[in-house]
């Protein structure tokens, strides 16, 4: 894939995440929420690759908090939308887009930054309880995961030809 076409497909998906974050985001307890704009962010990855996939969503973590100020901007939930980029990018580009690739990709995103650095953030910035914060989380990302294993598989297999043209 020429370069061109790399920085105008991150761009729409940039966007595309970006209008999602904006109007689909739900926020559940002080901790968790919860919305769409996994959808471009995965698609990106996984058209795009691990790298782009990560600069997909650092670009769109940062634009995202320019036009919708849902509370103070920490960095570290910008690290934390490039790591889901790059763990997609690993898991999905030119791989097949089955149902085991589709769940360990969600797995290793939910526990590596959902679990694991999204806690971290969450109790550094607010100074909640890094026990409370885990167990608030533990209770909610295991439906979020299934509801994004769920969109992803339809996705990718409703979408398959479409993705392998736009790959090319």
């Amino acid at each position: 894939m020429k370069k061109t076409k790399k920085i105008t497909l991150a761009a729409v998906f940039t966007a595309l995440t970006v209008i999602l974050k904006t109007f689909t985001t739900v926020f559940l307890f002080r901790t968790s929420k919860f919305g769409f704009s996994f959808v471009p962010a995965v698609l990106g990855s996984a058209v795009l690759g691990p790298l782009w996939g990560g600069a997909v969503g650092g670009l769109s973590d940062v634009l995202g908090y320019f036009l919708v100020r849902d509370g103070a901007y920490y960095p570290g939930f910008t690290v934390s939308a490039v790591l889901k980029g790059v763990i997609y990018g690993l898991f999905l580009f030119k791989k097949p887009k089955n149902i085991p690739n589709i769940l360990l990709a969600i797995l290793t995103s939910v526990i590596v930054v959902d679990l694991g650095v999204n806690t971290l953030w969450i109790h550094r910035l607010y100074g909640t309880d890094l026990t409370a914060v885990f167990l608030s989380k533990i209770a909610s990302v295991p439906v979020f995961a299934v509801i994004q294993a769920a969109v992803m598989y339809l996705l990718f297999k409703y979408l398959r030809k479409e993705i392998s043209r736009i790959s090319e």
